[in-house]
């Protein structure tokens, strides 16, 4: 489960770099616009000084209309970039989650190995004090009919 959320995490922080780096993209594509439009009035002012004043109110509105969207574009990676850091956030509790749940499942996994080691040392021990009272069973069975043919020997006075 926590394995999931960790990759779900994980493709939504990919997701949100990606938008982020959209936007600084966007961004140096309004510098490079707004760069252009610099060149271009210039060039246009150096040419025809008789229309030099309509020139320059069309590059200036030019100018003014990209810097206005270039800077809701910078409102936007500026929202973007906490998101980020949210979602980096949440991938770095995922991470820790995951950990504890790796420790949980190791930590679980020796303590069954110990009982399991302890119910089959006992199981053992068992075996063997069942195993040794057989024998010493069998042994007494044995030295008393050994004891009973012993007696039965000196009972018959023709062995």
């Amino acid at each position: 489960m926590r394995e999931r959320e960790l990759e779900q995490v994980e493709q939504w922080v990919a997701r949100e770099e990606h938008a982020r780096q959209m936007l600084l993209r966007e961004i140096e594509a309004y510098d490079a616009a707004m760069a252009k439009a610099m060149l271009e009035y210039n060039r246009l002012a150096e040419s025809e000084a008789g229309v030099h004043l309509e020139i320059s109110q069309g590059a200036s509105d030019v100018m003014q209309r990209l810097r206005i969207e270039r800077a809701n574009v910078m409102q936007k990676l500026a929202v973007q970039d906490q998101r980020c850091a949210q979602v980096r956030e949440l991938l770095k509790t995922a991470h820790i989650r995951k950990k504890s749940l790796e420790h949980l499942k190791e930590k679980a996994q020796k303590a069954f190995d110990l009982k399991l080691l302890q119910e089959e040392e006992f199981f053992l021990a068992e075996l063997a004090q069942n195993q040794f009272i057989r024998n010493q069973r069998q042994q007494q069975k044995e030295q008393k009919q050994l004891a009973g043919l012993g007696k039965a020997r000196e009972v018959q006075p023709w062995c």
